[in-house]
């Protein structure tokens, strides 16, 4: 059995029992902190694949060049860090359901990640799809 289709079925329940423990008191949500745990996963992701090799200053300039290049990268990094001052008041507020959509979302990371930790060699960052 493919391990992806296990995951995806595993964050697919979280993602339905999520509602199930939610909270009336719990008024804050957790938008902030999911926007930076997929920041995160995604940073996360392409450091594994640039860093794999070895550290150098090359690494440093594609992650720069992925930064400016990758529209998609771009609005997932300034989303994880726009409103980071509310993450702080979301945590406070956290219930059961909250929680469980977190670890949906980082379940969702788990086949990028352990296919990013498999690859032999670090990977030059991915030339962006021309704009229309």
């Amino acid at each position: 059995m493919d391990w992806t289709k296990i995951i995806d079925v595993v964050k697919n329940v979280l993602m339905m029992l999520a509602p199930q423990f939610k909270s009336p008191d719990s008024v804050v949500g957790v938008e902030e902190v999911k926007e930076a745990l997929v920041g995160i996963n995604e940073l996360g992701l392409l450091m594994v694949l640039r860093f794999k090799d070895g550290l150098d200053f090359g690494d440093f300039g594609a992650i720069l060049d992925k930064w400016k290049n990758d529209p998609e990268f771009k609005a997932k990094m300034e989303a994880a860090y726009t409103g980071y001052d509310k993450i702080p008041a979301e945590f406070k507020d956290i219930d059961a359901g909250e929680g469980i959509e977190l670890a949906a979302e980082q379940v969702g990371y788990l086949p990028k990640l352990i296919e990013a930790f498999k690859k032999e060699e670090a990977q030059p960052a991915p030339a962006p799809e021309p704009a229309e």
